[in-house]
């Protein structure tokens, strides 16, 4: 297993964050994650449970509500619970409360889950990388390191409705793709999976790549 990724471009900092947007691997791999949680659909948890889908879920925790069950369920083989903040706010407004967003998430997922998330995702894609300013991206990093935070995870490939799109043009090893809780979950799912087979690729743990 390869532990190498590319690193999102932070402003220079002690308490930068590392981020990425794929994973750098020789395996033959690709990462499934999914955000925020709305739809909490019984056909995607049937088809990670029958293929055994290693998922890892950024979910807000205004979208979860408390139904903590369905995601402990969804991510139980192999995957994890990371943080995609508590109401979805961009984090690089400056209006936004970075502690309550980022940390009291933290503390929730800690005692729903058993484990810290050590993963975020910021809502949007707004955080502390290539155009956000110096001081905000610091400021991110800071807070998100303060409560357990220890990387920001993008994306390089995306699923809208059924339409797949992937920065390298198809799917790669290393990509790390982006769904959502939504109704048609679990026919994206079987999309992925199909793709993926045909090039020979599986699905893996997203945390084992970033340990």
């Amino acid at each position: 297993m390869s532990s190498l990724a590319a690193p999102v471009q932070v402003a220079s900092s002690s308490v930068s964050l590392p981020g990425f947007f794929n994973i750098k691997t020789k395996d033959r791999v690709f990462f499934i994650t999914i955000d925020d949680g709305n739809s909490k659909t019984a056909s995607a948890l049937a088809f990670v449970r029958a293929r055994k889908v290693p998922v890892t879920a950024f979910v807000t925790q205004a979208a979860i509500g408390r139904d903590f069950k369905y995601f402990k369920r969804i991510t139980a083989f192999g995957g994890s619970v990371q943080n995609h903040t508590m109401t979805h706010k961009s984090l690089t407004n400056s209006a936004t409360n970075l502690g309550y967003e980022i940390c009291k998430t933290q503390r929730i997922y800690t005692r729903a889950f058993g484990r810290a998330p050590t993963m975020l995702r910021p809502p949007y894609g707004n955080g502390g990388y290539h155009s956000t300013g110096k001081s905000t991206a610091r400021a991110i990093a800071k807070v998100a390191r303060s409560c357990g935070i220890s990387r920001l995870v993008m994306w390089n490939a995306t699923v809208d409705d059924g339409r797949f799109t992937f920065i390298r043009g198809s799917l790669h090893a290393g990509d790390i793709v982006l769904f959502h809780f939504e109704p048609n979950l679990a026919n994206e799912l079987a999309a992925i999976m199909s793709m993926a087979h045909s090039k020979g690729l599986h699905p893996a743990a997203l945390g084992s790549y970033l340990a």
